[in-house]
Formats: C-alpha cells, structure tokens, sequence
C-alpha cells in the first residue's frame, strides 16, 4: 500500500461534501491581510466566510482514518477534493497554518482549551487542534524524527480503524525507523503484535530507551487497552522466553532485546508491613493498630501530615473495587540482575534486615511453576487477597545528590502504599514516570530483584485536592510520578523482559 501512494504523481483526498457551498474570497496566502477579530467592514466578512469554509474542510470526518496519513505522507503531490472545488494542498496549508485568531463566532465548546502533553509546544491558532494542522507539522520534521515510529503514534492515538493491528501496521509504511525487519503479521495476537513493536523499538541500540516504559504503555492503550491480554497469558509467555540458568548472565549483558532497562527513581524503604485490605475494611481494630505503628516506626515531625496521609487514603480505599486494586502484583518469577552501579540510597548495608537470608537467591530465575496446573493456581490469586498496607520511609529523596540537589516536597510521594503479600520490610519501592505502579525490588549483596508492584498514597495536601476536584466520583489515592529530573543517587535501572514489563502498566 506505501508503494501506490510513494509513486502515484497525484494524490487526490475525496472529501465528500454533499452540502452546496461557495467558495469565499480566497487570497494567496502571503496576501491575506491582518485578521480583524470584529468588525463590519467586507473584510471582517471575507475572513469570517473564509474560516467557515477551512474549518469545515478540517472537521470533516475524513481526517479521523488512520490510512490517510500514509496518503498524505507518502504523496508526491496532493489536492483536496471538497464538494465541488479542487484545493490545492500547499495553499491550503499555508493559510491555515496562518495565525488565525480565536474570533467571536467561533463557539467556545468546540475549541480544545487545554494543550495536549503529548504535543508539540507551537504556538496555537484557531485550528491548532485539527489533523490537518498536526499532519503539515509532521511533514516539515519528516526526516527529523516527524516520521519515527513513537512520534507517529503519539500524533495519531486517536486515529480510526477497524482492525486495531492497524494501529502499529498503519504506520509501519511511514516510520523512518522501520525499513529493515519490522515483523508485520494479522494472525498474531494483540498482545503479540504489542510485544514486537515493543521490542522492535528496544533493539535500537542508536537511540536512548529511557522512555520505553511510556512507549510500551501508549502500544497497548493504542491496541485496545489492559484486555488485549491475560494475566495467563503473560505468565505462560514470562515462563517460556526465560533463559536457561547457565544463559541469564549473557543475557542481561549482551543488549539484548527482550531486555528492557527502564530508569526508575528511588522513593523509600519498607520499615512496616501493616494489615491487609480485607482487614482494613472489615476490623476497626485493625485500623487502631494501623495508627499506632505510624507512630512507632516514623520520625515524630512528621507524625501530623502522615496520619492525615493515612486517614485520607484509608477512606479512598474504601471506594476502590477489585479492577483498581490489580495495581498491586507480585512477579510470579524470580528475576534478578546486577546493577552496574550500586545506587547510594541501596548501598549502606545496615538497611537491609540481617534476619533475611537472600544470599542463595538465583539470578532471573531458580524457582518456578513445573506444571500447567502450578501455573493456573499462581494466577488464581485475587489482587485484594494478598494486597497490604506498608509504611515508607522516604528519607532517601530527603539527602542531597552529587549535585547537591534536593527532592522538592512536591516531588516525594506519600509515606505510605498499598503492596502484595510477597513484600518484606526492608524492600524498596521505585516509580517510573507516567507509570502509576510504584516497583518493589529487593537488595541482597551484589544483586537486586523485582518482587512486584504496589501503589503510592499521595501527600495529604495532594489527595485532599484531588477528592475536592472528584466529588461524586471514585477518587484514585495512589501517585503519579511527574518528575522529569533526579539525581543520579536517586536512580536505579530495573532489567525486566518484555512480557513481565507488561506487570507496570498501568
């Protein structure tokens, strides 16, 4: 299909319109004059004619289908077909892209107000939040990463197919990145096509994957979301694709594709594993005892924000139903890998419990599942079985880096979360930004290993906004990371292959 678009000397975009509209005054675009914003001179009247008939080609329901921008990306030349007119492409790109106002009759629900993280910041015009707009932008960067593979699906998330395969394949044509190798095939599962493209962008060796995580979230949101898979499903993938014992070493050291390094910060570490959910919910005793350990185990000035912190997180527990709580897992394999560099928040040796002996635990994986039914009773289990509260202590964000540099008091999660039972005192939890589930790894000697994922509580100031702004919905407690730099002491690099990096999306 690329091909037909790449060699055709003209490309013509049907956009049907069965209304019967003039054309307005159309100057070149170089001669179109100030824009006035009210007024009723005949040029106020020529532009506001003019604005009608651009935004009506834009809005037209043509620009929503995925193939289109491999139509319009691969053309040599282009021209819209609109009703009864023939527009030229450039002329029409270079008037929309003009800086047309927000003008008076313009109804205000119609525009998008609010600016799209994941869009370039231009400056914004009338017909900012147009394909049309967003297409002109990605061509002029065509070879300067415009047409990369994760930029194409960022631009074009929202795009329409009726084959979510579509979603990747669609633009396999476009992407720069993708000429040699990329593994198309329609009789591949979801998950299966999410895997590829996951790991097709991690085997380029060229370009930093400190964003593979978020690349990873946004494949699987494009290809229809959390149920494109199973837990089953992942498990049974985990358990054949890992490698054999005498092969794990190599293999976290080779570059290795099925690898995933992603970048995670250090938050705190388990001083207490408090009851679980059920018992949260169903023993007022519990809770007492809960209050209690706050004191106990957490410095004294602190005390007033962190029960404040508990009383606001307990109460939006209550709200939370079994499909919220999966954000709790524990990682039915043992997977473990050595750092290249310790980081200093894991390297003093005393905030590891000398009563845990991990010394023997093996590299990746020892134990496992032997049989498919091992296998069905590991994932039988209900998140909200074996979900517990844990307190952290987060003095790590509190000490200077290399640089000197502090965590702000915005910037540091809760004291506080929600983890699987498989959690000790002494594990540390990492967040990933964009990623809601906080990691737990685990330090013995010379090695680290990824035990499961678990949810940070909010600040108080935070979650006290965010169940004033929800009132009358279901409020989320746990955190989002939003950081864009830390220091290197705060920073751990987590090894996890592709099908167990599927456990931290969220």
């Amino acid at each position: 299909m690329p091909y037909i678009y790449e060699r055709a000397k003209l490309v013509v975009l049907w956009l049907r319109n069965d209304q019967h509209i003039i054309l307005p005054v159309w100057p070149e675009p170089r001669k179109i004059p100030p824009f006035e914003i009210s007024g009723h001179t005949q040029q106020y009247e020529d532009q506001r004619l003019l604005f009608n008939y651009l935004m009506m080609i834009c809005s037209n329901e043509y620009w929503n289908r995925l193939w289109i921008i491999q139509e319009i990306g691969k053309a040599r030349k282009l021209v819209i077909s609109f009703g009864q007119d023939l527009i030229d492409w450039k002329r029409f790109m270079e008037t929309i892209i003009l800086s047309w106002p927000y003008p008076g009759w313009i109804v205000e629900e119609i525009m998008e107000d609010t600016v799209d993280p994941f869009e370039p910041r231009l400056p914004r015009t009338a017909f900012s939040d147009t394909v049309p707009w967003k297409l002109y932008h990605q061509l002029l960067k065509k070879y300067d990463g415009g047409h990369k593979l994760h930029n194409l699906m960022v631009n074009h998330r929202h795009a329409l197919c009726k084959e979510p395969r579509d979603k990747v394949y669609g633009l396999i044509g476009l992407a720069t990145d993708c000429y040699a190798g990329f593994p198309l095939d329609y009789r591949k599962t979801l998950y299966e096509v999410w895997k590829d493209t996951v790991i097709f962008k991690n085997s380029d060796t060229q370009v930093h994957q400190g964003d593979i995580l978020k690349f990873s979230k946004l494949v699987r949101d494009s290809l229809g979301g959390p149920g494109i898979t199973t837990i089953k499903e992942i498990s049974q993938d985990a358990f054949l694709k890992m490698p054999q014992k005498e092969n794990r070493d190599r293999c976290l050291k080779d570059n290795n594709p099925t690898v995933l390094k992603i970048p995670a910060r250090l938050v705190g570490q388990i001083v207490h594993l408090g009851p679980s959910h059920v018992q949260i919910m169903t023993d007022l005793s519990k809770t007492a005892d809960w209050r209690l350990n706050i004191q106990h185990h957490l410095p004294k000035e602190v005390q007033a924000s962190v029960q404040e912190e508990s009383d606001l997180f307990l109460e939006s527990l209550e709200d939370l139903d079994e499909t919220d709580l999966k954000i709790v897992s524990t990682c039915d394999f043992e997977v473990s890998w050595h750092p290249e560099i310790m980081p200093q928040g894991l390297s003093d040796p005393n905030i590891i419990s000398k009563k845990l002996a991990f010394e023997n635990e093996p590299l990746l994986r020892d134990r496992f599942p032997h049989s498919s039914s091992d296998v069905r009773q590991s994932l039988s289990r209900s998140p909200v079985e074996g979900a517990r509260l844990f307190l952290l202590n987060n003095s790590i964000k509190k000490l200077p880096g290399l640089d000197g540099t502090r965590a702000t008091s915005s910037d540091t999660p809760g004291n506080m979360g929600l983890g699987p039972a498989a959690a000790r005192v002494g594990d540390y939890l990492c967040e990933i930004v964009g990623i809601k589930r906080a990691a737990i790894i685990r330090r013995s000697k010379n090695k680290l290993s990824f035990i499961g994922t678990a949810g940070l509580a909010q600040q108080a100031q935070h979650a006290r906004k965010g169940i004033k702004s929800t009132l009358g919905e279901t409020f989320s407690p746990f955190s989002l990371p939003k950081f864009e730099h830390s220091v290197l002491d705060d920073m751990v690099d987590l090894y996890l292959y592709v099908p167990l990096a599927y456990q931290l999306l969220d």
